[in-house]
Formats: structure tokens, sequence, C-alpha cells
């Protein structure tokens, strides 16, 4: 199920960014997003298939978007947790949820890290893919991109609704516990229904673009408009990928 609502994904298509449906920490500029047989997959992340006579360039966190928070609709129950837990850390699903909860998880001071354009098209003009690659990057039907920048947050506040505050509370209170007790590097404290909780390693929630091509010599272009492609519907489908480990992605 998508983590956030239609809402949700146009503040981040607004800021410039398409969307991640399941937040991840692993997904970085100068990941390669690759088209095969109709079929995006989020590939692996440039500089380990590259090989060019400049330096890669480096990666900046520049000016926040003009957005300050991201906000998912009320998930019901144990699904709504279980797309919570694999956005903050796979944890295990806490057995004393009320089927009858809702939570809303709000990303908050998002920041945008990203690689300067010019020196990634340098970088990629001046090389090519590294000897013994996967031989689907070579095939003409290959449609690639490379994510050129991010949009993060370490800041997320998840809101408990219930049929009582009581019962609320005891939710919040169960699932803080659950939190602190499987994720490292990440602090958690609730009041009453609202848990805010602190990672050191922030979650990106969305991705700016832009296409790879080959013309006598490859060519990055401008990133696209965002707001035409978003990373898929599950945690796998948002990890890192080895050339073994290809999934579907989708594209709307």
């Amino acid at each position: 199920m998508p983590i956030c609502t239609n809402e949700a994904v146009d503040v981040v298509n607004r800021a410039g960014f398409d969307f991640v449906r399941v937040p991840s920490a692993r997904i970085q500029p100068m990941d390669l997003i690759i088209k095969h047989e109709g079929r995006f997959v989020r590939y692996s992340n440039m500089p380990s298939l590259w090989e060019s006579e400049v330096g890669a360039p480096s990666v900046n966190l520049v000016s926040t978007p003009d957005l300050s928070t991201v906000r998912s609709t009320a998930m019901k129950g144990k699904l709504g947790l279980a797309v919570l837990f694999q956005t903050i850390g796979r944890v295990g699903l806490s057995g004393r949820a009320d089927r009858g909860s809702a939570l809303t998880l709000e990303a908050k001071d998002c920041t945008e890290v990203s690689c300067d354009h010019a020196e990634l098209s340098e970088w990629i003009r001046r090389g090519d893919y590294s000897d013994g690659v996967d031989p689907i990057l070579h095939e003409p039907d290959t449609q690639a991109w490379v994510i050129t920048s991010v949009l993060q947050s370490k800041s997320l506040t998840i809101e408990i609704g219930a049929e009582s505050d009581a019962a609320g509370e005891v939710t919040a209170a169960d699932l803080t516990k659950t939190i602190e007790g499987q994720i490292e590097a990440s602090r958690t404290v609730n009041s009453g229904s609202t848990i805010v909780h602190d990672r050191d390693e922030p979650v990106t929630f969305g991705f700016k673009s832009a296409g790879l091509k080959y013309d006598g010599l490859w060519l990055l272009d401008l990133p696209d408009k965002a707001g035409k492609k978003y990373l898929g519907h599950s945690a796998q489908a948002s990890e890192l990928l080895s050339p073994a480990q290809r999934i579907e992605l989708d594209s709307e």
C-alpha cells in the first residue's frame, strides 16, 4: 500500500521531487535507475559501475526546499504499523497494536542532498561503464536515469489515533518501547499519543533524476520534471540492489 495520500505526493512533487513510497535511508544521489522491458529498476550506485578520467562529484547538503513537512494519511491497525516499521527501521511488529488504531507519520525539517549537475555531467561525459558490468546496461532498449538529488528527514512525528485517548496512549507507549528496543542510533520519546522519533541517519522521501544517454559519448540530461515516476510499493523495492537482485519498481 502507498505510504502517503496523493496530497503528500503532491507536496513532494511541487518541491520538484519524485516520490518514494516507502522511505529509505539507502536511496542516495548517484543511484542508477534503469528501465528495461517496460520495468523500472533501482540498479546500483554509479561510482561502483563507472570509470572516468575525472573524480566522482561530491555530494553536498544544499538549501532546504520550500517544504517543511511530508504528512501521511491515517493508516489503520497492523497494516499501517507495518508500513511505519518499514520506514523507520525494519522492526518486528508489536502484538498489542489495536486493530482500530490509526497513525499518521510526519517527516519534519526536510533537507536536500545533491550533486552539482555540471560536475556530475562532466564525470559521466568523460567515462564509461566499468568492465564486467551487467550486459543489460549496454542493451539498446535499456533506458537509464541517475538520481541527482534526494529529499531527506531525520525527524519523524507519529500520531496515534484510537477510539479513546487512553487506548491511543497505550499503543503509543508500546510502540515507543518496540522502536527503542530495535533501532540503534535513534531516540524515541512519547507524550500521550504522540511519538517523536529522531534518527542519526536521515530517511529519503523524494528524489530528482536525469536521463543518461549515449550519442558518441555519454551525456546527462537536465533533471526530469517531477511527477513522472516513483520508487516502489515495498521496503524491498527501495533498497539498493545488486545485479542479482533486480526487482520491479513502478511508474505512473
